[in-house]
């Protein structure tokens, strides 16, 4: 398996010919963490895409050989090398949620948004603190807190009770629909069906 610039799993035709180290410890990861050609404008460029150097890897064959410790790394420039011209740093690639909010004092270097729990560099939390607050809620929405409802097409989660009159609700979305709006669109199909049907109310 490899992984994609989402960070989601991508399956791979080959086999693996190498046995990764058992001690090996896994890393996590992340736009600062990983190796690049500018520690301080590159987590805020918009090819920045952290993964993994896991080791040797041949196309058609997989790792050959692998690190003792995964290295953190763009994969951007460890794939396909750095784009040419380089895009400009822009703290907006580096968002973490609607509201960055990294008030808190630094532990070891390192500052957590308050929001959403994301941890950041001092200095590259001093740049996000910086971006203006978008239209968001302070949920997550997880998928196994995200569940259907009795309307087709309609989603409820259950962690802050938002409700939306559609399908894919993304982390801290603002509802765009209520409980009430919920019931009575309920009822109006309801008296629609009956209507049809020749039923009295």
């Amino acid at each position: 398996m490899g992984a994609s610039r989402d960070g989601s799993a991508r399956a791979t035709s080959c086999v693996s010919r190498a046995v990764p180290p058992k001690s090996a410890t896994p890393s996590y990861p992340t736009a600062y963490t990983a190796a690049c050609i500018d520690k301080r404008a590159c987590p805020f460029r918009s090819c920045m895409w952290p993964g993994e150097d896991k080791g040797s890897y041949t196309v058609g064959v997989g790792y050959t050989k692998y690190h003792e410790t995964p290295v953190p790394t763009c994969m951007e420039r460890h794939q396909n090398g750095c784009p040419t011209p380089l895009p400009e740093p822009d703290p907006e690639n580096g968002r973490c949620c609607f509201r960055p909010d990294y008030s808190g004092r630094a532990v070891k270097g390192q500052k957590t948004c308050s929001t959403c729990g994301k941890i950041a560099p001092a200095w590259a939390a001093a740049l996000l603190n910086g971006l203006p607050t978008l239209p968001g809620v302070k949920c997550m929405h997880p998928v196994d807190q995200v569940s259907r409802t009795m309307l087709l097409g309609w989603r409820e989660c259950k962690a802050c009770k938002g409700v939306w009159d559609k399908e894919v609700v993304r982390p801290y979305e603002v509802p765009n629909r209520t409980i009430d709006d919920l019931l009575d669109e309920m009822q109006r199909i309801f008296a629609s069906i009956q209507v049809t049907q020749g039923i009295t109310p």
